[in-house]
Parts: structure tokens; C-alpha cells; sequence
């Protein structure tokens, strides 16, 4: 919710859906430590000198790792 509608970029336009799936698939095949410092690498890239709009969570976790 609050990662999407993070306003920035060049036109101040929302971060939105598409762009996190295309981030979320970017870092997918990173350890987890990489994951989380490139979301905030790429939010904190998107949204410039704005204000934070909303609170942010993302979870992430991994399945069938042995």
C-alpha cells in the first residue's frame, strides 16, 4: 500500500503496482539482507526530497530452502 503510492520521479507520479512487481522480480533471486537494501535503495531513489505518503511493510520470507 504505502510503497505504491510513494509520489517522486521526474513527473511526481505514484511509484504503483507494476514498478514494485518489476522491483520484487529484480531482487527475487538475492539473499534476503540484498532484497531489503535495494527496496529501500530503489524507494528511497524514486522519492527523491518528497515526505514519506504512508506507512510502508513488506514482507518477505523464503519457501523450500533446505
Amino acid at each position: 500500500d504505502g510503497f505504491t503510492d510513494q509520489l517522486g520521479g521526474p513527473q511526481d507520479r505514484r511509484l504503483g503496482t507494476r514498478k514494485l512487481r518489476a522491483l520484487l522480480a529484480g531482487v527475487a533471486g538475492l539473499p534476503m539482507d540484498e532484497r531489503r537494501l535495494a527496496l529501500m535503495e530503489a524507494f528511497n531513489a524514486h522519492r527523491c526530497d518528497n515526505d514519506r505518503v504512508d506507512d510502508i511493510t513488506v514482507a518477505g520470507f523464503t519457501i523450500g530452502r533446505h
